[in-house]
């Protein structure tokens, strides 16, 4: 709560004097958009928000739907939509062996590393697309070498936690500016 009191609403005489002019809902913060890494984003890209039926609309549910294993379907809407090549669903996300016995078996689900791995690459491509603009430039730009990840291309780092970091630190600088 802005002044510091948690005892009931804000009242005018409980801010600074420069402030008391201002309408109280000027003061307060409003609630931050979605960022392009967040929930709604990965959960749009792989299609788990379409219409009322929206299966992912907060981060705790996404959290949740990767506990439980994400469909294992998602990764065919992800290379159709040509976010990923199958051969890098294989590096990154799943063995090919492995999906294909899935897909063959109906098990339906990928596992909980498999949901977590899937989610950080969507997050990774929805982060660059919403920073660069473009589907076609984030396409681009994952998949060129790159001197401020040590000469490798951005999506051969999303194979674990600490290289999508480091992909979403890259990109947190081309967002301020701080690179081109």
């Amino acid at each position: 709560m802005v002044g510091g009191n948690n005892r009931g609403p804000l009242r005018r005489w409980q801010l600074p004097e420069k402030f008391r002019h201002m309408p109280i809902t000027a003061i307060r913060p409003k609630p931050a958009d979605p960022g392009p890494g967040s929930a709604e984003v990965v959960a749009e890209a792989l299609g788990l928000s379409e219409g009322k039926g929206s299966i992912i609309t907060n981060d705790l549910e996404l959290v949740e739907a990767v506990r439980d294993g994400l469909p294992v379907n998602l990764i065919a809407r992800a290379v159709s939509a040509g976010l990923l090549s199958p051969s890098e669903v294989d590096r990154l996300i799943i063995p090919r062996r492995t999906l294909s016995h899935r897909l063959r078996d109906h098990e339906g689900r990928l596992s909980k590393t498999e949901s977590d791995h899937l989610t950080r690459v969507i997050r990774a491509i929805s982060l660059a697309t919403e920073t660069l603009g473009t589907a076609e430039k984030s396409h681009r730009w994952l998949r060129k070498s790159n001197k401020a990840l040590g000469g490798g291309a951005p999506l051969d780092l999303l194979d674990t936690d600490g290289g999508a970091r480091l992909v979403e630190q890259v990109l947190g600088r081309i967002a301020y500016g701080v690179y081109e």
